[in-house]
């Protein structure tokens, strides 16, 4: 009740994740320039009536790195808290860094240095440390400061408008939900080097083992370990005593769970030719779109001189080779093509692209600066 109507909150929450399929929240901590306040969830069980303040849109949530606190409250109620503010997204568009700490951020915005005695903390034990409160307390205590300096910045250098791009990005429910049983496979690590048979008989096993994994809240090496499943696709064992031959299955596992082990196997093995999955050939690039990949590499340092933004925050080496390797119409929809990064490097990539500007190296001051093809042409 005193929190209802606040404009701000500032949260976080610790969590345990080490053993289990879904993260199992602990505490949810807040503030608010009147009240900083610890929720025990788990004694709790429950948000309510916190939620409605989670979900009211009318109070701004201010949060640090917060893809994880975000996916925690979407497990939990089917929607992800809005309007966002993640102090560590805006610090990357001030040129702080593109992954800054949030001790770090404090630091040199607010000028406190915080003790981070406790990062390897056992959030679920009980009760808590005096240490431990203070800890969890620090971690939101200046989120709103923060927000207060970082939109101030932001504001002076007319970015604040390109935050909202990001934050309609953050708010998507298909960030945070786990793939269909169905497609667990394709996270299996190792799984490009099998055959199309074993392919099948992989999805078989990886779509039974997160079936698994989810009805007994289980980590999936819990269940079974990645290179286990492998093992399993390529051999495909039919009997129990095959199975017992399997290195990584303890015997306890398969006396347990060996019958809907067989039984995946058997499904995956008996699918038909023509609905086995099979692995898009990776073209790797040719030497053409790695000297352009390079080119473009070069504008991203040049204007991450200009405008003190991380270079990895304009645009990843990934990112701009998939620009490079994707079709015209592909381009025209890609990441680097939407909001503040189409206008900051977006528009100028694809010009290079296409072959409509070029880059120049000024001799006097030492720049690079992009020139295009509609320009008179540099000196240099």
């Amino acid at each position: 009740e005193q929190l209802r109507g606040t404009p701000r909150l500032a949260i976080d929450t610790e969590f345990v994740r080490a053993k289990t399929y879904w993260p199992q929240l602990e505490l949810v901590v807040l503030a608010t320039p009147e009240i900083e306040a610890i929720i025990d969830y788990r004694a709790l069980g429950t948000l309510a009536p916190f939620q409605e303040l989670l979900l009211d849109p009318m109070t701004l949530k201010v949060l640090h790195a917060a893809q994880q606190d975000l996916e925690i409250f979407y497990n939990l109620l089917g929607e992800v808290p809005t309007p966002l503010f993640d102090t560590q997204v805006a610090a990357a568009l001030l040129g702080l860094g593109a992954q800054v700490g949030y001790g770090r951020l404090v630091e040199e915005t607010v000028g406190v240095t915080l003790h981070k005695l406790e990062t390897r903390t056992d959030w679920s034990r009980r009760p808590l440390s005096d240490a431990q409160i203070e800890y969890a307390m620090d971690d939101v205590r200046y989120l709103l400061p923060l927000h207060e300096a970082l939109t101030s910045r932001l504001t002076a250098l007319g970015r604040e408008r390109w935050l909202d791009a990001e934050w309609e990005s953050m708010a998507q429910p298909e960030s945070y939900q786990r793939p269909a049983p169905e497609e667990a496979w394709k996270r299996v690590k190792g799984m490009h080097r099998l055959k199309p048979r074993q392919l099948a008989v992989l999805r078989a096993l990886a779509a039974w083992r997160e079936n698994e994994a989810i009805r007994r809240d289980r980590a999936l090496p819990f269940v079974v370990r990645d290179e286990v499943l492998l093992d399993l696709a390529r051999r495909a064992p039919t009997t129990i005593s095959e199975l017992h031959n399997v290195r990584g299955l303890r015997p306890g596992e398969v006396e347990r769970q060996g019958g809907e082990i067989l039984a995946a196997i058997q499904r995956g093995a008996n699918t038909p030719r023509h609905e086995r999955p099979t692995l898009a050939a990776r073209r790797r690039p040719t030497s053409q779109e790695n000297a352009l990949v390079a080119l473009m590499q070069t504008w991203l340092k040049a204007r991450s001189d200009e405008t003190d933004i991380a270079p990895s925050y304009l645009a990843t080496a990934a990112e701009l080779r998939e620009f490079v390797m994707a079709t015209e119409s592909e381009r025209r929809s890609h990441g680097l093509m939407r909001g503040w990064r189409a206008k900051m490097v977006g528009h100028d990539l694809l010009a290079l692209l296409e072959g409509e500007a070029a880059l120049a190296w000024e001799p006097d001051d030492g720049e690079v600066r992009l020139l295009r093809a509609d320009e008179p042409e540099s000196p240099a």
